[in-house]
């Protein structure tokens, strides 16, 4: 005769709801990922007024805004957030793979402004027949490796970049 095994109730994880608006006590007392740190509609609207037609998206997720812009707009659009709105240190360049026919793949950017505490993401899209993207090591010292592991994960050259050299592969 087999020993019953106690059972216990199955655990779920904890549903976060994600409010589309912006950051509120309401919103960020239902989902603790919500913060008020991403949420810069006034660094959106001087990227708008600065660059135009060059801003080719925002999106707003839970308070967080993203910015896409043209792929020959990422340096100047840097250097603007760091000379001009603050945006002093880049914390992460990534890439990824969007399995698209146009534009298969985004490069994006996280920026901080340590003084306003404030964070901005940017992504541009770079197209598998061309695969170049220009550098922003001028702008960040910190782009240096990010661009190298980003080109050697997926193939993504950066013009400009002191050392295009692969780093794992």
């Amino acid at each position: 005769m087999a020993s019953e095994k106690s059972q216990s109730a199955p655990t779920t994880l904890s549903f976060h709801f994600t409010p589309v608006g912006a950051p509120n006590e309401l919103a960020e007392r239902l989902n603790p990922h919500i913060k008020q740190t991403t949420h810069v509609p006034d660094e959106v609207a001087a990227l708008k007024e600065a660059f135009g037609d060059r801003v080719l998206e925002v999106t707003q997720f839970a308070g967080e805004f993203t910015i896409l812009v043209e792929s020959d707009a990422i340096v100047d659009v840097c250097r603007f957030l760091k000379e001009n709105r603050g945006f002093d240190y880049l914390i992460d360049i990534g890439g990824i793979d969007r399995f698209t026919e146009d534009d298969r793949y985004e490069v994006f950017y996280n920026l901080v402004s340590l003084e306003k505490q404030k964070r901005i993401r940017l992504k541009t899209r770079v197209d598998e027949e061309s695969m170049t993207l220009d550098s922003i090591s001028e702008v960040y010292r910190a782009a240096n490796w990010n661009e190298r592991e980003c080109y050697d994960m997926f193939g993504i050259r950066f013009t400009g970049h002191p050392d295009m050299r692969r780093m794992y592969m």
